[in-house]
This record gives structure tokens, sequence and C-alpha cells, in this order.
């Protein structure tokens, strides 16, 4: 996984894994949680936004908030 780069300091995202149909995004709250977003799982264009701002570094966490795209696991 790569450490996602916090710029503005308000993100709990840590780390993301992009592969060709999903996204895992690690989260920060409580205790460590990574959420798998996968093109079966939400649209095909928002796992794909989700993948460019994570390369990006920028608004992936207030994306995710906003949109609230269906993700196919949490472990």
């Amino acid at each position: 996984m790569f450490p996602y780069k916090n710029l503005t300091w308000k993100s709990w995202i840590l780390k993301y894994e992009i592969w060709d149909d999903y996204i895992i995004v690690e989260f920060k709250k409580v205790e460590y949680i990574f959420y798998v977003y996968t093109y079966e799982s939400s649209w095909i264009d928002k796992i794909e936004k989700m993948k460019e701002l994570a390369i990006l570094w920028k608004w992936l966490n207030s994306y995710i908030s906003k949109f609230k795209p269906k993700f196919d696991k949490k472990y």
C-alpha cells in the first residue's frame, strides 16, 4: 500500500492501493479500517475519480464523505 500524504491535515486516510478495477483505502479512526471500493460495488466513474484523487493526494477523504461510494468489503 502507498502512504496517502495528508496535505490538509484533515484527512482520515492513511494509505491506499490501486488495482485495475478497485481501490483499497485505509482509514484511521478509532482503529485501522480498510475499505475495498470496486467497480461492482459502485459506479466505475466514482472509482476512477477516487484513484485520481489518491494519486494527487488531494480531496479523497472529502470526495468519499460527500459522494459516499458503496464499498464491497470492510475489514
